[in-house]
């Protein structure tokens, strides 16, 4: 779930007060809320530490209200997004380097160029699995990346055409969003990159590995461009 948590205090008028009955924070009310917050706090804290009583706090909860606001899913094409960007920093970001680094442009054929770049995107993008809502509601977002090859799924029935159609479809926007941001790496010129800001944490932590600090400079450009 993804959610945001914050409280809000608000004022009861009620002598006995049923769960979730309140008056919302008008102009007028709002010093006399603070004032109840941080009178009740007071008193429930002078009881706990002389009795180590918790009553006081359970009163004042009655006075207090917290909402926990939902926030939507993220959408399918931010979900694409955010694969691609982890198939390079957990995947190929070496490889990326090394191409800069040779002064090559960096490929975009993940299938042909890079180490296991075609079994590591099946394995990490195609091969999941959708429930038939899910699925619909996936297709219905990512139709400009509709897979129109019927050949994938041949002799399924309806359902699985639907969990099929609905993985490689997602596979297509995970694979563009892939292109773009490789595109934009292509964009970094090595020979511009100001060293300087590599710091001397970076550069004794990652020296050995990466051997100098053009290239450790390198990878953090990189990154930053996802």
């Amino acid at each position: 779930m993804y959610a945001n948590l914050s409280t809000s205090i608000e004022i009861n008028d009620k002598e006995q007060p049923k769960y979730n009955e309140y008056i919302n924070n008008e102009y007028e009310l709002r010093e006399q809320a603070r004032q109840l917050l941080k009178s009740r706090l007071i008193s429930a804290g002078i009881e706990f530490a002389r009795n180590a009583n918790s009553e006081a706090f359970e009163e004042f909860y009655r006075y207090m209200s917290i909402n926990i606001p939902k926030e939507p899913e993220p959408s399918w094409t931010h979900k694409a997004i955010e694969d691609a960007k982890d198939l390079i920093r957990e995947y190929f970001i070496d490889e990326i380097v090394q191409q800069l680094i040779d002064g090559s442009e960096v490929s975009s054929d993940m299938y042909n160029d890079y180490t296991d770049g075609d079994q590591t995107f099946n394995e990490t993008i195609i091969d999941r699995s959708y429930g038939r809502t899910e699925a619909m509601e996936l297709l219905d977002e990512l139709y400009e990346y509709e897979e129109d090859d019927s050949g994938i799924w041949e002799g399924l029935n309806w359902e699985e055409v639907i969990q099929a159609k609905a993985a490689y479809t997602y596979g297509n926007a995970v694979y563009s969003k892939w292109n773009d941001i490789i595109s934009n790496i292509n964009d970094i010129n090595p020979e511009n990159l100001d060293v300087t800001f590599v710091t001397e944490h970076f550069k004794t932590t990652y020296e050995d590995e990466w051997n100098t600090k053009f290239e450790a400079a390198l990878r953090v450009y990189v990154l930053e461009e996802l």
